[in-house]
C-alpha cells in the first residue's frame, strides 16, 4: 500500500507539473516526478502484489476523474454513485471474475482461510488483546504451527484491526477515513475558487488502511 501511495502522488504531481507553465526550473521538477512515477511503476511490478496494483489503477482512475470540470462541480453526487454501485457488485458474487483478472484464486493465495482461523481466536470483541498483542507470545507459536509457517499479520488491515484493539479500533478507524473523505470532497469544490487542483487528503488519510 505504500507504493499505491507513492504511485498516486508522483502521478498527481506529473499531471500537476504538465498543466503548469514551462521553464528551465519546471523541466527539471517534470523530470524528477517523470522518474519517480517510473521507479514506483517498477517496484510494483517487482512486488506483484495484485491488491496493490489494483489499488493504484482505481486510484488513478479516481484522482484524475476528479481533474474532470464537471464531476469537480457535482463531486458528492458522483461519490455516491460509486458507492451505490460498489455495494450493488458486493452483493453478486464477483469474486471469480475479479481474481481472475487480477491473476490470483478465489481464497486470495490463501488468505481467507486465514481469516477463518483468525475469527475463531478468542478476542475481547470491543478492545481487542492489546495493541500490537495479538501476534506475541503462545499464540503466535500456536498459528505458526498449525499454518506450517510463522506469520504476523492477518493480511487485512480491519481484521488486524479488530484482533488488537477490537471494534473501538476498528470505529476509530473509520472517523479517520470519513473525516478524510469530508476534506476531500470540501478541497475539491474549493479547486474552482483556487483555479488549481489539490492532491485530495483523503488519499493521504488512505494509510490508515495499511
Amino acid at each position: 500500500m505504500t507504493l499505491t501511495l507513492m504511485a498516486l502522488g508522483a502521478l498527481w504531481s506529473f499531471v500537476d507539473w504538465k498543466e503548469g507553465g514551462r521553464g528551465v526550473r519546471r523541466s527539471a521538477e517534470g523530470f524528477v516526478y517523470a522518474a519517480q512515477l517510473a521507479v514506483t511503476g517498477w517496484l510494483l511490478s517487482l512486488a506483484d502484489s495484485a491488491t496493490a496494483i489494483a489499488c493504484t489503477a482505481v486510484g488513478a482512475v479516481a484522482l484524475l476523474s476528479l481533474r474532470v470540470p464537471r464531476i469537480q462541480k457535482n463531486v458528492l453526487q458522483w461519490v455516491a454513485a460509486a458507492a451505490v454501485i460498489a455495494i450493488m457488485l458486493m452483493l453478486v458474487d464477483i469474486r471469480s471474475l475479479v481474481t481472475s483478472l487480477l491473476g490470483r484464486d478465489t481464497t486470495f493465495t490463501g488468505r481467507t482461510r486465514v481469516w477463518s482461523v483468525l475469527l475463531n481466536e478468542s478476542v475481547n470483541p470491543l478492545f481487542g488483546v492489546g495493541s500490537y498483542s495479538f501476534w506475541i507470545g503462545e499464540r503466535a507459536d500456536r498459528l505458526a504451527a498449525h499454518f506450517g509457517s510463522f506469520i504476523n499479520e492477518a493480511h487485512n488491515g480491519y481484521l488486524d484491526l479488530y484482533l488488537n484493539v477490537g471494534l473501538v479500533g476498528v470505529c476509530l478507524c473509520a472517523a479517520i477515513l470519513a473525516a478524510g473523505l469530508r476534506d476531500s470532497a470540501q478541497g475539491v469544490r474549493g479547486w474552482r475558487a483556487r483555479q488549481r487542483p489539490q492532491f485530495p487528503a483523503g488519499v493521504c488519510d488512505g494509510r490508515a488502511l495499511v
